[in-house]
């Protein structure tokens, strides 16, 4: 899935991604019959992957198997099922209703382990005071382009504090390039919607879509930077603590921060 992502991140089309994984499946099976466990008479394909033609193909290929051996079921998708019913108990369905009524019926309980409490953590809450109209000659755009959220922020620097002039939130829905034009536009139409005059604006990315992301806003590669790097900065920005920690949940992974400044 790791893999998946990270070529969707660098732009790869669907169908390759597709082709590529119903070759990487069927050389997988290839693997495990090369250990002589060749099938004898007959093949039958059930199974998900087996309404796949390219998957097929594929594993006919690798496997050197001649597709007249080869049987696809219709019921190829419900078969073991269809297996569980022969081999099932003769039950009256009356009765099933009534166990399985019986048991909703049953307040649900469970051992407590009382509230979580932070009392160390400070919970960012984002503050609704934009500078409406300000006229501003130096802005900079940051993107974080992830496998599962896509995010945007409009920063600059007045009166000597950073202030966040704008952002947007969204999934990334397994369309990278769409999710960064959508955050873009979306930052842009609060810029109109607020007024700001900008003369100029600088812009980094991040997150594991940072690549492509920067190649579609025009960043350096010194400004492409981890996620790692790009957290830090940020927090220190917003929270400038001496020694603090940082823990981010992320799609594709987790991370601890340890800072000491």
């Amino acid at each position: 899935e790791s893999d998946v992502v990270h070529q969707q991140q660098k732009g790869t089309p669907k169908e390759v991604l597709a082709a590529s994984l119903y070759r990487a499946s069927a050389d997988s099976f290839n693997t495990i019959l090369s250990n002589g466990m060749m099938p004898e008479g007959r093949i039958i394909l059930i199974g998900g992957l087996s309404l796949s033609k390219a998957f097929v193909k594929h594993l006919l290929d690798f496997c050197k198997i001649s597709s007249e051996r080869v049987i696809i079921p219709k019921q190829r998708l419900h078969i073991g099922a269809v297996g569980a019913a022969i081999y099932g108990q003769q039950v009256y369905l009356n009765n099933i209703i009534k166990k399985l009524e019986q048991k909703l019926t049953k307040p649900f309980s469970y051992k407590s382990q009382g509230p979580l409490i932070l009392k160390k953590s400070i919970i960012m809450k984002p503050k609704e005071d934009w500078p409406y109209g300000a006229d501003v000659p130096l802005v900079g755009l940051g993107i974080d382009i992830g496998s599962v959220s896509t995010k945007a922020a409009l920063i600059a620097k007045i009166n000597g504090k950073f202030r966040l002039l704008a952002y947007h939130y969204r999934r990334t829905e397994i369309d990278p390039v769409g999710a960064a034009i959508d955050v873009i536009n979306k930052v842009y139409n609060q810029v109109i919607e607020r007024g700001y005059k900008i003369e100029k604006v600088v812009s980094g990315t991040t997150g594991s879509g940072r690549q492509l992301t920067g190649f579609i806003v025009g960043a350096s590669k010194e400004h492409i930077v981890d996620e790692i790097t790009a957290q830090a900065a940020g927090i220190i920005t917003v929270y400038p603590q001496k020694e603090f920690s940082i823990i981010e949940f992320g799609g594709q992974d987790s991370k601890f921060i340890n800072i000491s400044q």
